[in-house]
């Protein structure tokens, strides 16, 4: 309680009420102040998606098992991943 007193009657209140009350005479600022913001949530909001879909997907497969096949059928039956290329055995590593 004493904090919100000290709030209240210190410069800062009547700092804060004489911009409030500036914002509230100039309807081009509240224009301003409201329309960017909300049209950059509406622009990004439809803009990006959190779906994530057709990730490459490389492997290199050196059981050539069931379980193994089993897994990256796992991997790609989603649409999340699609099989960008299956290597039999690793490539040399080129340095």
């Amino acid at each position: 309680m004493l904090l919100l007193h000290r709030l209240l009657s210190s410069r800062v209140w009547a700092l804060m009420l004489k911009e409030i009350q500036q914002i509230l005479k100039n309807k081009q600022i509240i224009f301003l102040l409201l329309f960017p913001p909300t049209m950059q949530l509406l622009v990004f909001g439809l803009a990006f998606s959190p779906e994530v879909s057709k990730l490459s997907l490389g492997i290199t497969d050196y059981s050539h098992s069931a379980a193994s096949r089993e897994f990256v059928s796992a991997l790609t039956e989603n649409n999340v991943f699609e099989l960008y290329q299956q290597q039999p055995r690793a490539l040399p590593v080129l340095r």
